[in-house]
């Protein structure tokens, strides 16, 4: 729990690690039952995270959000006081995950 803490940048007290260990412990286990269900072999594969007979009438139009709306683009200028490093109107980060992993 250390390591994906420290990968997710996240600080953990010690009671906190023990009990996100239990919990990942708990899914972990739970995804090695699903490997050992046998149906799953005979499941057809999504093409679709919600099949519905017309998947695309579900979906809303692609369109600008309004300034000012909640869905609206961040504007440059608080993006750039927001920033730590800018390269250009690039926004530069740390490098997350090393190589080779």
């Amino acid at each position: 729990m250390r390591r994906i803490a420290a990968l997710a940048r996240i600080r953990l007290r010690d009671a906190e690690a023990k009990a996100l260990a239990k919990d990942f412990a708990a899914i972990l286990g739970y995804v090695d039952r699903l490997r050992t269900v046998g149906e799953a072999d005979d499941a057809e594969p999504l093409t679709h995270a919600v099949p519905a007979r017309d998947p695309a009438a579900n979906l809303r139009p692609d369109e600008p959000a309004e300034p000012g709306s909640a869905a609206a683009p961040l504007p440059f200028e608080t993006l750039r006081a927001l920033a730590p490093d800018l390269s250009g109107r690039l926004v530069r980060v740390p490098r997350v995950l090393e190589e080779g992993r």
